[in-house]
């Protein structure tokens, strides 16, 4: 609403198939341009864009940023309801920590804007992050990870004293 009434174009998603750059934030990023984003639960929209632009550039400040992801946020899974206890039940063969996402102005599961359900899976040892996205997403009704492993391309790092752009 704001861009409209700074007399800026809003396009709708379905009605682009490219763009030139887009910038967001994240939870956690790492040095090799993996990322975690998990608190909207609307990671799936962001990575349809990601993928859609040629420079996807993460603005974090130094306490996001680590040579590896530290895991202190969940992994968020969108998944279709009619697969959620399948899902708990593969999540569970692999001995994987997890709850449905919820908020306290509601009984039950939270659902992404598409009305699938959102589970959050905790980790309590590191899992390389494209090893685990390309896991979590072999399970058959998820529809995305939180996890983002190809499509970071720079990170703009706001240091104490100074800020970087770091490029992959």
């Amino acid at each position: 609403m704001l861009c409209v009434q700074k007399g800026m174009d809003v396009v709708p998603l379905q009605w682009i198939h490219s763009l030139d750059m887009a910038f967001d934030g994240c939870d956690e990023v790492d040095a090799q341009f993996c990322a975690l984003k998990s608190g909207g639960g609307i990671h799936t929209l962001e990575k349809i864009t990601a993928s859609m632009a040629k420079e996807y550039i993460l603005m974090v400040d130094e306490t996001k940023y680590a040579q590896t992801l530290k895991y202190t946020h969940p992994i968020v899974l969108e998944v279709l309801p009619e697969a959620y206890s399948f899902i708990c039940e593969r999540l569970k063969e692999l001995n994987f920590i997890f709850a449905y996402r919820q908020t306290n102005k509601k009984d039950g599961f939270l659902f992404s804007e598409h009305g699938n359900v959102l589970i959050d899976v905790y980790l309590s040892s590191y899992i390389d992050p494209k090893t685990l996205c390309d896991l979590l997403k072999s399970i058959t009704g998820v529809v995305e990870v939180s996890l983002f492993v190809k499509e970071v391309t720079g990170i703009l790092l706001a240091r104490e004293d100074r800020v970087e752009f770091l490029r992959k």
